[in-house]
């Protein structure tokens, strides 16, 4: 392990994979920012949150649960080279989805639909 980065960003581009080998996940941060930086995922299918955001074959790879099938996802990811550009490409598509534009317009559209609800 490299330690704590203080600018990520810089980091994202000297990988070729993102794993998160989490069981349980809310909205997944750092997933979502590396996909956005064009890195393909390995995560367990079972995971929430992971397989909410992973297309599994097209932005990462999802596997059964247990360390032999992880590590096969891997396996698969580090010795396909074009799979993890094409994949790479598919996730920074993906994330476009939740680009601040994007979700600070939906945020707005909630609010003012609950403020208009609750006007007396």
């Amino acid at each position: 392990m490299k330690g704590t980065k203080k600018e990520i960003f810089e980091e994202y581009p000297k990988a070729d994979i993102f794993a998160i080998p989490s069981a349980f996940e809310g909205f997944p941060n750092s997933m979502a920012e590396a996909m956005s930086a064009g890195l393909p995922v390995v995560g367990f299918a079972s995971c929430s949150g992971v397989n909410e955001i992973v297309e599994n074959g097209k932005t990462g790879i999802l596997t059964a649960d247990g360390e032999e099938a992880f590590a096969e996802g891997l396996q698969r990811l580090m010795e396909d080279r074009a799979l993890r550009v094409s994949m790479g490409h598919a996730a920074k598509e993906a994330m476009k989805a939740y680009a601040p534009e994007t979700i600070w317009d939906r945020w707005e559209q909630v609010l003012l639909s609950v403020s208009k609800k609750n006007a007396i």
